[in-house]
């Protein structure tokens, strides 16, 4: 079900928070947004998904949880938005992390999609960065498909922090902070709901990078998209752009160390982590610590032509992916999959 609380005709941007009992965490994200930096008539449209709660073998929520899921629900109805529309999604079953990210509604007028889950927060300056990528034309990169605000890689730094250094394309499955081109977006989710009405899973080849790690996941049943995603982007040859400021320099000043991202997650105790795991140790929200105040000038200081497409590096890995994927028989794989059953076909050492 899906209601909002306001009229707007023009939102290029649409922020979807998934969410389901941790109050106090979402409260924590809420007010990270609130609190970013929004141009005059900067629009966004803040969505929130709620998935339904049920007990750990799937059957009636404890009351506990129920009540736990009401605090959320008073959190978001006492959320006041003026950067645009505010709106609500409920599921009325338990819908798991995978579907929640596949099925968010997305506002017709949006132009990037940006998913955040509940235990996570952004920086004051995430939007100026994703204008800022936009600006420099480096999301027209051939191939973009979304910008990571967490990149979890330590990519090499030559410390200029230019649009063409600071970034790389990878087949990287951003799952903390994901800034989806739609009409990409719409893509891997057509593509994605293609394959589950097959009773397919998004296995993939041991010629790609990190296949063991993901086929791993989903002979685990493990409830993540970021299996489904890395699969995508290899298939259709489509890159993750993420960016590494450690050490870069403006000036004399050095703006980055590491541990420096535009959003973090901090894993707090939920459905996919019985037990807090204190990940937020060492991380520094760019901008939030004053030390990366500029950071269009940083990260975007070489102006190009109206038009023009950033020259941005593609990993070594993700380009020997793409040379197997233009020649791979996607459709013979997946069906050798489902003829040898799946999880015994995976030999691959690590």
């Amino acid at each position: 079900m899906l209601f909002q609380t306001e009229t707007d005709s023009s939102i290029p941007k649409q922020v979807v928070v998934l969410t389901m009992e941790r109050a106090a965490t979402l409260t924590r994200l809420i007010r990270s947004l609130k609190l970013a930096e929004y141009e005059r008539h900067a629009r966004v449209h803040l969505l929130f998904s709620v998935d339904a709660v049920a007990s750990r073998d799937g059957g009636t929520a404890s009351l506990e949880r129920q009540q736990a899921q009401e605090k959320v629900l008073q959190v978001i109805e006492n959320t006041d938005w003026h950067q645009g529309l505010k709106s609500v999604q409920l599921h009325f079953d338990n819908a798991g992390l995978k579907s929640s990210w596949l099925e968010a509604t997305v506002h017709e007028n949006a132009d990037y999609i940006v998913m955040l889950e509940d235990d996570m927060e952004v920086s004051s300056a995430w939007h100026s960065f994703v204008l800022g990528a936009d600006r420099a034309n480096i999301t027209s990169v051939p191939g973009f498909a979304n910008l990571c605000l967490h990149p979890l890689s330590r990519l090499k730094s030559d410390k200029s922090c230019s649009e063409l250094s600071a970034f790389s394309k990878r087949h990287f499955a951003c799952s903390w902070g994901p800034v989806w081109r739609v009409d990409r977006w719409y893509e891997f989710v057509r593509w994605a709901n293609g394959l589950h009405a097959q009773n397919l899973k998004p296995y993939i080849p041991i010629w790609a990078s990190e296949a063991n790690k993901f086929n791993k996941m989903l002979n685990n049943r493990l409830d993540v998209q970021s299996a489904w995603t890395k699969r995508w982007l290899i298939q259709s040859q489509h890159y993750t752009l993420v960016y590494n400021v450690e050490g870069c320099t403006l000036g004399n000043r050095t703006i980055g160390k590491k541990g420096s991202f535009y959003a973090v997650n901090h894993k707090e105790k939920g459905e996919h982590y019985p037990k807090k795991l204190n990940f937020q140790t060492n991380q520094t929200l760019l901008a939030n610590a004053g030390t990366f105040s500029r950071s269009a000038e940083a990260l975007f200081g070489l102006r190009r032509e109206p038009g023009a497409r950033g020259d941005v590096q593609v990993q070594n890995q993700t380009l020997l992916d793409d040379k197997h994927a233009r020649t791979f028989d996607w459709a013979s794989f997946d069906l050798e999959q489902t003829n040898n059953g799946n999880a015994a076909v995976f030999n691959i050492s690590k």
